[in-house]
């Protein structure tokens, strides 16, 4: 959660990354009201990367970018097992202390380790099982808007999670191939110009490994943010 001093400390820092950008006595108070919700640290983080790419940062894509960080990170994110004997309400508290730590860069709180085996995370497709509706409502905000795309690697279809090899669900519901291609659909290509359905293109001294520069893939993930 982000403080109204924090709010006016950002705004000054945006408008050091951005000196043309207009600020006034109002600009952190309604910054405020828009990132109070998000930290403090990961604001400044996610307005620096913005800055990179454009003579102005707004709250918007601070947020997005922010998300995109989040997404980032729960993508290694495997759910534990409940413990023998623990109600779902116990359960669904440790689940989501799990996710907020993970997304935030912070190391994994105790109260969330306390397991047994891990929990596969697995849902739709043949042979795989539903998620429980509960565990569902938690997760579902992690699936990657990829999912709206045919997965390359795994084959996963439209609408569907991508999975591993031994079955079990890629956390965001989509491998890092899968999301270049729905990126490649969606934006032009900051780095190259290729327009949305064109692959990127690559330079001879650049090892490009997908169809999209990462850059493309950011500018995606912030638009559908």
């Amino acid at each position: 959660m982000m403080d109204e001093v924090e709010a006016v400390d950002l705004v000054r820092w945006v408008q050091a990354l951005c000196p043309q950008q207009h600020i006034d006595r109002l600009t952190g108070e309604a910054w405020f009201e828009v990132l109070e919700p998000f930290d403090f640290e990961e604001c400044k983080a996610a307005a620096t990367v913005c800055a990179r790419e454009k003579p102005f940062v707004a709250p918007a894509e601070i947020i997005a970018e922010v998300r995109r960080v989040h997404a980032e990170r729960l993508a290694s994110l495997v759910l534990y097992e409940p413990a023998p004997g623990e109600d779902v309400e116990g359960y669904l508290e440790r689940l989501r202390a799990q996710i907020a730590a993970v997304a935030s860069g912070r190391s994994v709180p105790e109260i969330a380790r306390a397991s047994g085996p891990r929990l596969q995370l697995v849902s739709g497709g043949a042979g795989l099982r539903a998620l429980p509706p509960e565990v569902e409502a938690v997760v579902g905000g992690l699936r990657h808007p990829a999912r709206s795309v045919r997965c390359p690697l795994c084959g996963a279809r439209e609408g569907f999670s991508c999975h591993y090899s031994d079955r079990r669900v890629v956390p965001t519901g989509a491998h890092a191939e899968r999301v270049a291609v729905w990126a490649v659909q969606r934006v032009v290509c900051p780095a190259c110009s290729a327009v949305p359905g064109t692959p990127c293109r690559r330079s001879p001294d650049e090892s490009l490994r997908q169809p999209a520069h990462s850059e493309r893939v950011q500018v995606a993930e912030r638009e559908a943010a």
